[in-house]
């Protein structure tokens, strides 16, 4: 799984910062950053799919036996409702920065963004 995992994190890297070896004259065609309500919908669906997040509370409320069972579905709810809203909190930033950032600012934190991935990635590789 950590193999797996590694790979998909660097096949994801090497895609974004390829994407970025365009011109400086395709960059200045690039439209504006994605919509609010895009990146919204973007975020929500990351929320649903964070497994980290499910499996880290779902081990919590496990292990607390039998008595937690009865609050477990208000718990997961909550979590849910909690990572669902810094996601958004996550999203909406985004989109505030980016309408405002010029077209080598924003290429610059993407090939950032994409280049933290890559370390990602690699450090999944090395360990374990």
């Amino acid at each position: 799984m950590r193999a797996v995992s590694a790979l998909l994190l660097g096949a994801i890297a090497v895609h974004g910062l390829l994407g970025l070896r365009r011109t400086a004259a395709d960059a200045a065609d690039t439209p504006a950053p994605r919509s609010a309500a895009r990146a919204f919908v973007r975020f929500a669906l990351l929320t649903l799919v964070n497994p980290t997040t499910a499996l880290y509370f779902t081990a919590l409320v496990a292990a607390r036996g039998a008595d937690a069972r009865a609050g477990a579905t208000a718990f997961a709810t909550g979590v849910f409702l909690a990572s669902l809203a810094w996601q958004h909190l996550l999203a909406a930033a985004g989109a505030f920065a980016g309408a405002r950032l010029g077209p080598t600012v924003r290429r610059s934190t993407y090939a950032a963004g994409y280049g933290l991935v890559a370390v990602l990635a690699l450090r999944l590789a090395l360990t374990g």
